[in-house]
């Protein structure tokens, strides 16, 4: 199967907001969970095709349907990793290292449109004090905003499986593994930083700062993870200042 995963990472924002919802989501997704018990088969075309049709009509999937599809993604990646990535390389068996690489860039091409629609999502509104209870709509927001919430935290979990193995083992060169990782965590974690309502959420942060730091002790990120902080912190005052020591281990 031809898949280019930095083009396609770059034409997420174009094929975010032109996209039908999908017919029937819930038996779709039923059929792609039960194909990625095994999770290899997201090597079929036919079956990855399938799950991007899916993930591509997130934002107008019920939350039900969000959380199924994603929890499916995310537990068939983990399994990947955790029972067959790990077995090869603490065996040093080096056969595989192609098709490993083909994996998980396909899982995380799906992580990473999740991560862009949450992204664009509004935040809820405050209630100011002495305001008229919230509408409907504000407690749909409010809904949509801590389910996302839970599925970021899903997320995190995962690319914390993902960043227990050392990356460049899988890629030819050091510049490629880092751009994997900066699509994968860095450079959507920025982005889900931008929001107020976000960033006070405990779950959320420490979610986010340790998979950060795993991206910095375990995958070699230090200089960008400290570059994106430092542009945080002037671009978005909401940002509590935090030291890059935060991120070492101790």
């Amino acid at each position: 199967m031809a898949f280019n995963f930095q083009q396609s990472v770059n034409e997420i924002e174009s094929i975010y907001s032109n996209v039908d919802p999908p017919n029937n989501p819930g038996n779709q997704i039923n059929d792609l969970v039960q194909y990625l018990v095994q999770p290899e088969t997201i090597l079929d075309e036919d079956i990855f095709d399938r799950a991007k049709q899916l993930i591509h009509a997130y934002d107008k999937l019920t939350s039900n349907h969000r959380s199924q599809l994603l929890y499916g993604i995310t537990g068939a990646m983990k399994q990947y990793v955790e029972k067959e990535l790990k077995s090869d390389l603490d065996s040093e068996d080096t056969f595989n290292i192609e098709v490993h690489r083909d994996v998980l860039q396909l899982y995380a091409y799906l992580i990473i449109f999740v991560f862009y629609c949450i992204s664009e999502e509004k935040d809820p509104k405050k209630k100011v004090n002495g305001a008229a209870s919230a509408s409907d709509e504000d407690i749909r927001l409010k809904k949509g905003f801590q389910n996302s919430i839970r599925v970021l935290i899903e997320c995190f979990k995962t690319l914390s499986v993902v960043f227990s193995v050392d990356l460049s083992h899988l890629f030819e060169t050091t510049i490629s593994r880092d751009d994997f990782v900066n699509s994968l965590c860095l450079k959507p974690v920025n982005s889900l930083f931008e929001s107020e309502e976000r960033m006070k959420d405990e779950s959320f942060r420490r979610s986010a700062f340790k998979v950060l730091c795993q991206a910095v002790n375990q995958q070699g990120q230090m200089q960008q993870v400290q570059s994106n902080i430092s542009s945080n912190l002037i671009y978005f005052p909401h940002l509590s200042p935090f030291k890059f020591k935060d991120f070492q281990r101790e």
